[in-house]
């Protein structure tokens, strides 16, 4: 019951610290994002990522302590307290943002949460015999790293000099003492993945209230693949690389809208014989940095109904 306990607060803690981090690189427009969920998602992965890099770097200074990790968590919780504080305060959805009502979002949404429940409780459980990456080296060589407080070459073990960066917060989660927080890392990257699919659809593919319910189908018919649901409960990389991906498609697309909003706002440049790079360059101030992006973004075709 005590490593269960453990094992949910340290969880709590890393989306906390995760999102504290992520938010303070991300832009803090609200035109930028569709809603504070879709901002979440980003912050949180973003925040995985710059929290593991703080692991490595202090792994590769000979600091995998816990004086080590106690400085880091104190210095995410003091992230959190001032972006808490910074943060500008958002006004309440207005009724034409209000959530879809419908039983098909309902029994989506119940059906997510039963999901999300099952896995979490998956990886409660030790590590069996069909974890073998796990077993081998996704957690092995993290407790090596700690028994020596550094991170350094592992001859025998070739899967080491593998790109350890999920990795990296299974050392500080098995450094804070609990296993079954460093497998609720790999779940956490499931649940964002899940939770990103619903936006993207909310913000991409048809209109409000509708672009919701749609996203709720698509979020649940990821969240119940078998592999997806088995990956969830074990200490694997999968889901982290599946969410990153993703994410980097996810925000190419945002972009790819950003640099049409100008465009749409002036129809009559359609007819003015200017190319679609100039158009979009010229929309906005800071147009240099778009005229960059435009080449890339300009073929994705709108998939939002219009």
């Amino acid at each position: 019951m005590t490593a269960t306990l453990l094992g949910l607060l340290l969880l709590a803690w890393l989306v906390a610290a995760a999102y504290a981090l992520g938010s303070a690189f991300l832009l803090r427009g609200t035109r930028s994002w569709s809603g504070s969920l879709e901002r979440s998602v980003f912050a949180v992965a973003l925040g995985m990522g710059v929290l593991a890099f703080l692991v490595l770097a202090a792994g590769l200074l000979g600091l995998l302590t816990r004086a080590a990790f106690g400085l880091i968590a104190g210095l995410c919780l003091g992230v959190l307290l001032i972006t808490t504080v910074a943060r500008p305060r958002r006004r309440p959805p207005s009724t034409t943002e209000a959530r879809a009502q419908s039983r098909l979002a309902l029994a989506c949404g119940v059906a997510l949460a039963g999901l999300g429940l099952f896995t979490l409780i998956g990886t409660l459980a030790p590590p069996g015999g069909n974890e073998w990456d796990a077993l081998a080296y996704h957690l092995a060589v993290p407790k090596i790293y700690l028994s020596e407080g550094r991170i350094f070459y592992l001859p025998w073990v070739s899967h080491s000099n593998f790109p350890f960066t999920l990795q990296m917060l299974y050392t500080l989660m098995l450094g804070l003492g609990s296993i079954g927080a460093a497998k609720m890392c790999h779940w956490l990257c499931g649940a964002l993945l899940v939770a990103s699919v619903y936006t993207f659809a909310a913000r991409h593919i048809t209109p409000e209230p509708r672009g919701r319910v749609i996203g709720l189908v698509a979020a649940l018919i990821v969240a119940s693949t078998p592999i997806v649901l088995w990956e969830a409960s074990v200490a694997y990389v999968d889901l982290a690389t599946a969410l990153f991906t993703w994410l980097s498609l996810y925000a190419l697309f945002n972009a790819a809208q950003a640099v049409r909003l100008p465009e749409q706002a002036k129809p009559e440049t359609a007819s003015s014989g200017v190319s679609e790079p100039v158009v979009a360059t010229a929309g906005r101030k800071g147009g240099k940095r778009k005229a960059a992006l435009t080449p890339v973004l300009s073929p994705l075709p709108p998939l939002r109904g219009g």
